[in-house]
């Protein structure tokens, strides 16, 4: 038996009335995302989030089958350069999802001028690193002993993807 291709659907932005969700959903797997100067309750989470968005920061909200369960954020540093960072649901990890849905958001920051996309993660966040390569990523440096997770300091990894590397999806 086939299973239907799910519907992915992307739109921005992604709906403050779900913050508490996302925050559930971070909260999960918080030791590979978010570094001890990251806020610790979710009402600092709201905050943080919409002073990004007073700040220009872009966010989009991915659906599948109408259940939303990703957030993508895209801060533009300069006329060339962004920052982005994702967070999903455990259970949408997935090809068709994931990746569908970061290549039609990053094609469209491309689209409006954006040459390179770069994200700072945590070095041993395998999972993360090996999504942004399977878009045509690159890691680009390690800063070693960057940042205190769990009061240790932490390696981060940087990974950018230029414009002209960014996989296409093949429906």
């Amino acid at each position: 038996m086939n299973k239907a291709t799910p519907i992915v659907r992307v739109e921005s932005p992604f709906p403050e009335y779900s913050l508490p969700a996302l925050w559930k959903w971070t909260y999960s797997f918080r030791h590979r995302t978010m570094d001890d100067y990251s806020p610790q309750t979710e009402s600092e989470f709201v905050e943080a989030f919409q002073r990004n968005s007073e700040n220009g920061v872009e966010t989009f909200g991915v659906y599948r089958d109408d259940e939303l369960g990703g957030f993508v954020s895209i801060e533009r540093l300069s006329p060339v350069l962004a920052t982005s960072h994702v967070v999903f649901k455990p259970n949408f990890f997935g090809r068709a999802t994931t990746d569908r849905s970061l290549i039609e958001i990053y094609g469209a920051v491309f689209a409006s001028g954006v040459k390179k996309i770069a994200s700072r993660v945590f070095a041993d966040n395998t999972g993360i690193i090996a999504l942004g390569v399977r878009l045509g990523a690159k890691v680009e440096g390690r800063f070693r002993a960057h940042t205190m997770r769990g009061g240790n300091l932490v390696d981060m990894a940087e990974i950018g993807l230029r414009a002209e590397d960014l996989t296409q999806w093949d429906s």
